[in-house]
């Protein structure tokens, strides 16, 4: 078994040694086990699962990861799953999985199995999901080294013990495959009866479990071998005298049951329920009439009574009571008292199973009264006492219960009533059962196993190649109503099949829901089998057409499957910040050096004693520009700043003329940004080699006639020195004054850059002749001294020249973001803008240079950051032209209006395009779905678009094409600007390939994934609003969603007289158009719980079409209404206008809920109600927020069909469908009527007043939800709380009363 060439070496050898502590006949089963496949017949308590450890420590060699080996550990209940699990984890090293159903193993695939499998070595569970795996070809029966099957009496008949061995283990053993499983079975009864008569009986009952099993018992020789390690219960009877409850008093009690039974069923009629809810209800009433009539004879009226109002129970004394409980009660009450500890009974749940074993282990709980669930495997120890309140129906239940006492001395009580010799006997018989099995099993131990009877294996069955997926006759049935289950349905209905026999032509006729893209099947055949044959003819008939994968799961799982898989996809957030290379430093090694001339003409468009200059821009290599010239704005507090971007030519520059141009804009900017002089000193050392990688020039610009040349005297004033302008200045008229480094001609002084006596630097405006160091200086205090006395006085200085004026100084200019969007407001110039300064303590930087040009520079760090972007842009659209054949004009400002983000807070950012770029994302991949599946229902559809256009696929396809590095989202900060030419170690830049172009990384930043998938959204939106469908299907080819509208043929099969069904004539009238296949109108009006087969279909796949068309065009309408509108207003338009309340009031509006083909109660109710609703509202429009009940979505969802079906039968013309719907939906909203939606306007609110929005509390119960809100605004606490039947609906409410609560309060 196993295979040649896996050998033990000395570290797996020490794992499968026997556990030290194990028992003698632990260790001979054990070696049984190692050399054939063994059930362990052996008591409860007597430690089989330690042997079962041990064989997989033998076998852990072959298991061990990366081997392609599992062991299977199966138990028969769920809780028993933890509880083996860790028994294995404690004494082996290997990886244990646990598996059950409530962890949705149903809904797995083989991907995920995969993963379980590749991960775990052992894996426990319960028999199902290993039955349900081999079937679905997830498991492969020669993959699994060694089956553990614990309780396998169970392996009988049609248990997922015996289905997993027949039809898989036996069939492979037939075929002559040799590397099966070790199987291993643990039971401590191999009869799972009532026994039997005889000796020969037992015998073939165990062999009837041999054979199933394919394995030899295991046990030892008597009981008083196992009696060395295990304590044994001694059996007592306890006999107890039938008293039946007085025939009068018994014959009342049922007759007044029976009229409570009718007089409930026949309320249902009032209740006005769906058929199959009010037969749900009657089956629920006669369970509970049934179990309450049990409850009267087996336990008596008072018990009876008790039962039916709660579980609590007092202790009984009282002697009026006697007669109105049986005696065999008060003998288990006597025997509970007898016990000589402290009783109390424990309710139990499922859940907490384990809890409650806990704490009777713990002694917290004495008593434990349980079903039979106590007798298979859980462990409780410590127990001196079983009392068995009913027979035991088996021999294995008797065992197993008298396993339960643990304890030394403890006792098994069984309770029969006196005279009831029959079950004396019987019981009598199971005492010595044990020893009989035992014997029986010893004689026949050296037998081989006998080959499985073909009767049991020769069941039809359906096998899919490819997989190893395999169906029975009996397992089809389950298979088909599983995949009806996983089919579209709503709160109105629930797909199901319904099975019509007719015995007497054996035929049975199968009606699938109408979702499926199989409606009907037919078979004949033998009565017994009918229902099970037609089943599986669905089956195969769904796997051949692909609804069934190749592991006959339904294909939606499959789907669901890669959808949680793509959400799961890594995302790092750590992303790069793209830079233009047009300005990055290229090396040149030539003595003249070429740069392209850009002229940056700035218009001042408000008024302001310092006029702008223009600027030239000096860059190596010509910018990528749409156009001859670009235009920007820049928000200034006073007004706006024009500046239009043009190329002038070229021009070549020497060495000594590029580092005089770099020292003197390194200087302007360091000045500009510190307001200090103390680093312009490193600017000396620049020589022609530039080490900077941020390589271009801003030069201040003058005209030499009508054109524009660099203004080289500006420039030069960096070369000012006090040595030149003396010579230079010595015949000079202007006369000289004394500075802080030595004199200065007074024509210099003025237009100047000085530093003074605290480092700090300002620009020159002239002289000031009226004031000098004696003249009055009025403090802020009132006080009045000298310039003298206070420079003196405040910093210790003694000024020289007294009789010298003073020079007219201004503070440095601020630099600013000037693309931030801000509100436009004239603003006075600060009083201590300009300040007057001593000569004698400033030290002149540079000069001349004048306030404008100083000014002016202000604005270039937000000129060249938006420049920046717009390369960038760019570049962006230049990589889909690379990828296209066709050329796709779009405006680089709106490609750059699609990667800026809300967060960056300019006047422009990408909601409005994303909005429009997901409604028509949605409306091509629905479009391209729908033709190309036609078999798909609504539900996979849906599952396929949100595979496609998940955030995470969208931001997965924007990562390939390295777009988060293109996207702004941060505000741009002055601070942080890259000078150019200065290379301070801040900026480091890293060269990246696109494709066939470079691009340059200037950080990194934290990107959050959903902003990448809007950014792909809104570049959809960019080319759509500019280059039309076809640019915005070009741009989603090249970034990988690949579209075809071509016109493919949508096959019908949906043959029905719509003339007799519907009103064609009306609905064709109200809606404006001719259907050239009225079908679908039928079709569009057919909701799935209309079951009649003379209608083939429901509206499903009609909604998910018209769905994405409608939602297209009003998105589509209102972006091109109001072009102008803010991305935040575009949004609000669109929610309040696409949503189903709005689709719902249209539709009852217009009266389509009178033309719904439907056959749900509850749903009649519900259109009923929106009626009634819709006429108290008199709602004028049917768009907003002012409902204050959530619409059936059947109402909605009818007007998306009939969109859809339009769509399709106009050939896919959506213009058409506008023209029908639109008047059907008027009026539309508009920026007038819109109101905002609560929630978000008290989020809004709160948000800009600073008031505390607490966290909704949420509550569910009895088919409502109620949210409560809360609100601190100015110190008081404002709460309200709504209930409505969906928590979206109440969450509406409770905004809007505190909304109204706030208005009140005048806090808005």
């Amino acid at each position: 078994m196993e295979p040649v060439g896996m050998e033990m070496n000395n570290s797996q050898q020490h794992s499968s040694d026997p556990l030290p502590f194990a028992r003698s006949y632990q260790l001979e089963a054990l070696e049984k086990a190692i050399k054939q496949n063994t059930i362990a017949y052996l008591e409860t308590g007597s430690g089989k699962t330690l042997i079962a450890i041990m064989l997989l420590r033998r076998y852990a060699y072959l298991i061990r990861k990366p081997s392609p080996f599992n062991a299977v550990f199966l138990v028969p209940q769920v809780v028993l799953v933890e509880q083996q699990a860790d028994a294995v984890e404690m004494h082996t090293d290997l990886n244990v999985g646990k598996y059950w159903g409530d962890m949705e193993v149903d809904f797995w695939d083989d991907a995920k199995w995969k993963q379980e499998i590749d991960k775990y070595e052992v894996l426990v569970m319960t028999p199902q999901i290993l039955l349900n795996g081999l079937r679905h070809g997830f498991f492969k029966i020669n993959m699994i080294k060694v089956l553990i099957i614990d309780e396998c009496h169970h392996a009988r008949g049609k248990h997922p013990y015996a289905s997993i061995m027949t039809e898989f283990y036996h069939r492979q053993l037939e075929a002559g495959v040799s590397d099966l499983p070790r199987i291993f079975g643990m039971t401590a009864s191999p009869i799972n009866t009532k026994g039997a008569n005889s000796a020969d009986s037992y015998w073939q009952k165990i062999h009837e479990l041999e054979t199933i099993m394919n394995s030899k018992v295991y046990t030892c020789v008597s009981e008083s071998v196992l009696a060395q390690f295990v304590p044994f219960s001694t059996p007592k009877f306890k006999f107890y005298q039938d008293m039946e409850i007085p025939y009068v008093l018994y014959a009342r009690l049922v007759q007044e049951l029976n009229v409570l039974k009718v007089k409930h069923e026949c309320s249902l009629d009032n209740l006005d329920l769906e058929a199959s809810a009010a037969e749900s209800t009657r089956r629920k009433i006669s369970k509970i009439h049934s179990a309450l009539i049990h409850c009267l004879d087996e336990l008596g009226v008072w018990l009876a009574l008790k039962i039916q109002i709660g579980p609590s129970l007092m202790m009984l004394k009282p002697v009026w009571m006697m007669g109105f409980l049986p005696q065999k009660f008060y003998a288990l009450l006597n025997l509970f008292l007898n016990t000589g500890n402290n009783s109390g009974l424990q309710n139990q749940t499922r859940k907490k199973q384990n809890e409650i074993v806990e704490e009777f282990r713990k002694g917290m709980v004495n008593i434990i009264v349980a079903t039979s669930i106590l007798e298979e495997g859980l462990d409780v120890q410590a127990c001196n006492l079983i009392i068995r309140f009913d027979p035991s129906p088996t021999v294995c239940s008797f065992i197993q219960s008298r396993g339960r006492a643990r304890m030394q001395n403890s006792d098994y009580l069984l309770m029969v009533k006196s005279g009831d010799f029959s079950t004396h006997s019987r019981l009598k018989n199971y005492l010595t059962s044990g020893d009989v099995m035992r014997k029986e099993s010893l004689c026949h131990a050296s037998d081989p196993c006998s080959p499985l009877s073909n009767d049991l294996c020769d069941e039809e069955f359906y096998h899919v190649a490819s997989t190893g997926a395999f169906m029975t006759l009996s397992s089809s049935v389950g298979l088909i109503y599983f995949y009806c289950s996983r089919l579209p349905a709503d709160g109105y209905f629930k797909p199901t099949l319904r099975c019509i026999i007719d015995k007497q032509m054996g035929v049975c006729t199968l009606h699938l829901p109408k979702s499926s893209p199989i409606r009907t099947v037919c078979v004949k055949g033998n009565f017994k089998s009918l229902k099970q044959k037609a089943c599986f003819e669905a089956c195969k008939q769904l796997h051949q057409i692909g609804a069934l994968t190749d592991n006959l799961v339904p294909d939606i799982v499959v789907e669901e499957n890669d959808v949680e898989e793509i959400g799961k996809e890594s995302y790092n957030d750590d992303q790069p910040i793209f830079f233009p290379p047009e300005l990055v430093n290229q090396d040149s090694q030539e003595s003249m050096t070429k740069y392209y001339c850009y002229l940056m003409e700035l218009k001042q468009n408000f008024g302001y004693e310092f006029p702008v200059q223009n600027i030239i821009l000096l860059v190596r290599s010509q910018l990528e520009m749409e156009a001859k010239s670009v235009g920007i704005e820049l928000e200034v507090d006073r007004g706006t700043l024009t500046v239009n971007l043009k190329y002038i030519g070229l021009i070549r520059l020497s060495s000594d003329q590029v580092i005089l141009c770099r020292r003197f804009q390194i200087a302007l900017f360091r000045v500009l940004m510190d307001h200090k002089a103390e680093k312009l000193t490193e600017l000396s050392d620049l020589t022609s080699g530039n080490n900077s990688e941020i390589d271009y020039l801003l030069l201040p610009s003058n005209y030499m006639g009508q054109n524009p040349v660099i203004d080289w005297l500006s420039i030069s004033s960096i070369l000012f020195s006090y040595e030149k302008v003396w010579k230079n200045h010595v015949n000079c008229n202007a006369g000289m004054i004394q500075t802080k480094s030595g004199l200065v001609c007074t024509c210099m002084i003025k237009n100047s850059l000085v530093s003074t006596h605290n480092g700090r630097t300002y620009i020159i405006d002239g002289l000031l002749n009226n004031i000098n160091a004696n003249s009055l200086l009025t403090l802020s205090d009132g006080g009045v001294m000298t310039y003298k006395e206070y420079y003196e006085q405040r910093h210790g200085i003694h000024l020289c020249f007294s009789r010298v004026s003073f020079l007219a100084g201004r503070h440095i200019f601020p630099v600013q973001n000037h693309i931030q969007r801000c509100k436009k407001q004239k603003e006075k110039e600060s009083s201590n803008a300009f300040v007057e300064l001593p000569p004698e303590l400033c030290d002149v930087i540079m000069s001349p240079i004048s306030i404008s040009t100083f000014y002016s520079f202000t604005f270039l760090p937000s000129i060249m950051h938006r420049l920046e972007s717009l390369l960038l842009a760019t570049i962006l659209k230049k990589m889909l032209l690379d990828h296209c054949v066709h050329n796709v004009a779009i405006p680089t400002m709106k490609v750059l209006e699609a990667i800026t983000t809300k967060k960056c807070l300019e006047s422009f950012h990408l909601e409005s395009l994303e909005t429009l770029g997901d409604s028509f994302l949605k409306y091509a991949v629905c479009q391209q779905l729908f033709k190309k599946h036609q078999n798909h229902h609504e539900g996979l559809l849906s599952i396929r678009k949100d595979k496609m256009i998940s955030n995470t696929t969208l931001c997965m396809l924007g990562c390939d094409k390295k777009l988060p590095g293109f996207i702004c989202d941060e505000p741009f900060d002055p601070k942080g600007w890259m000078v150019p030419g200065y290379n301070c170690g801040r900026h480091t830049l890293n060269e990246e390939k696109l494709n066939t172009r470079k691009i340059y990384v200037s950080g990194r930043r934290k990107l959050k994934s959903k902003k990448v998938a809007d950014v792909v959204e809104a570049l959809i939106g960019a080319y759509l609003s500019t280059g039309g469908e076809v640019a915005a299907l070009l741009f989603m080819n090249w970034i990988g969603i690949t579209i075809d509208f071509r016109n493919i043929p949508y096959e019908r099969h949906f043959e029905v007289q719509a003339e007799k069904i519907v009103n064609v004539q009306h609905l064709e009238s109200l809606l404006n158009y001719s259907f050239q296949d009225p079908s679908l109108l039928v079709e569009a009006l057919t909701h799935g719980s209309y079951m009649l087969a003379e209608i083939p279909g429901c509206y499903q796949r009609l909604e998910f079409l018209g769905d994405s068309v409608l939602d297209y065009l009003i998105t589509r309408h209102l972006y091109n209404k109001y072009p102008g509108i803010s991305p935040g207003l575009l949004t609000d338009l669109r929610s309040a206008s696409v949503n189903n309340n709005c689709y719902a009031l249209s539709a009852v509006k217009a009266g389509l809920h009178k033309h719904i083909l439907q056959s749900s109660q509850k749903l009649y109710k519900h259109i009923k109600e929106t009626v009634e609703s819709f006429q108290e509202l008199s709602l004028d429009c049917t768009f907003g927020w002012e409902s204050e009940k959530s619409f059936p979505k059947v109402l909605g969802d009818v007007m998306e069909s009939l969109a859809g079906a339009i769509f399709v039968d106009s050939g896919y013309n959506k213009e058409t469908v506008f023209r029908s719907i639109r008047p059907l939906l008027e009026p539309l909203i508009t920026l007038e009527t819109m109101t905002v939606h609560p929630v978000k306007e008290l989020n809004e609110l709160c948000q800009k007043k600073h008031y505390e929005r607490r966290k909704p509390i949420v509550s569910h119960g009895n088919g409502v939800s109620s949210v409560t809100i809360e609100v601190e605004a100015n110190g008081e606490v404002l709460k309200h709380t709504s209930t409505a039947c969906d928590k979206k609906m109440a969450k509406k409410l409770a905004s809007k009363e505190i909304l109204k609560s706030l208005k009140l309060a005048n806090f808005c």
